[in-house]
């Protein structure tokens, strides 16, 4: 099993949208980083995403955030249920190695065939 896990908010391949739609916001958000540099210095990206866990009342959200004419990534979780709330401002070395340690931890879920025989493994 594959897991990834933001403060409590647990990702995991049994709800591989969940693992891939992170990533996806990822190298979005890295795409935008990338082009937000120019010859007039650093632009604002507009950038939000976020996921919810509805039976657990939780939320996970990506924003782009600049401060002292820098970019960061915020990751925010927030639990409802617990009344807790926490975030982490990511640079663009962070999140370079985040989008790496997602794409590795996708590489080692293999789709499983919908017409595998687990018992003789047969396909």
């Amino acid at each position: 099993m594959v897991s990834a896990e933001f403060f409590d908010f647990v990702l995991t391949d049994r709800d591989f949208s969940d693992l891939v739609f992170v990533k996806s916001a990822i190298q979005f958000y890295l795409q935008k980083y990338w082009r937000s540099f120019s010859k007039k210095g650093v632009s604002n990206i507009k950038f939000e995403k976020y996921l919810t866990k509805e039976g657990y009342q939780q939320e996970l959200w990506f924003v782009a955030r600049q401060k002292n004419n820098e970019n960061y990534l915020q990751v925010f979780f927030r639990d409802a249920a617990r009344q807790i709330e926490d975030c982490v401002y990511l640079d663009g070395h962070e999140i370079v190695m985040l989008d790496i340690a997602l794409g590795k931890a996708l590489n080692l879920v293999s789709p499983i065939p919908a017409n595998r025989d687990w018992q003789s493994g047969v396909i």
